[in-house]
Protein backbone atom coordinates (compact mmCIF):
# COMPACT_ATOMS: atom_id res chain seq x y z
CA UNK A 1 0.00 0.00 0.00
CA UNK A 2 3.21 2.72 -0.45
CA UNK A 3 1.56 3.80 -3.69
CA UNK A 4 -1.29 5.16 -1.81
CA UNK A 5 1.44 7.75 -0.01
CA UNK A 6 2.58 9.04 -3.39
CA UNK A 7 1.76 12.19 -4.88
CA UNK A 8 0.74 11.39 -7.50
CA UNK A 9 -1.65 8.90 -6.42
CA UNK A 10 -2.97 11.93 -3.73
CA UNK A 11 -4.11 14.14 -6.64
CA UNK A 12 -6.02 11.57 -8.59
CA UNK A 13 -7.62 10.62 -5.26
CA UNK A 14 -8.58 13.88 -4.46
CA UNK A 15 -9.53 14.83 -7.82
CA UNK A 16 -11.64 11.65 -7.82
CA UNK A 17 -13.78 12.77 -4.61
CA UNK A 18 -14.03 16.20 -5.98
CA UNK A 19 -15.93 14.56 -8.87
CA UNK A 20 -17.69 12.32 -7.02
CA UNK A 21 -18.54 15.44 -5.09
CA UNK A 22 -19.67 17.50 -8.32
CA UNK A 23 -21.75 14.46 -9.27
CA UNK A 24 -23.13 14.14 -5.85
CA UNK A 25 -24.32 18.26 -5.66
CA UNK A 26 -25.41 17.96 -9.29
CA UNK A 27 -27.41 14.84 -8.68
CA UNK A 28 -29.60 16.72 -5.97
CA UNK A 29 -29.82 19.94 -7.75
CA UNK A 30 -31.38 18.21 -10.54
CA UNK A 31 -33.86 15.79 -8.29
CA UNK A 32 -35.25 19.18 -6.65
Amino acid sequence: MAEMFSPTVKVRYSRAEERDKLRDSSELSSKR
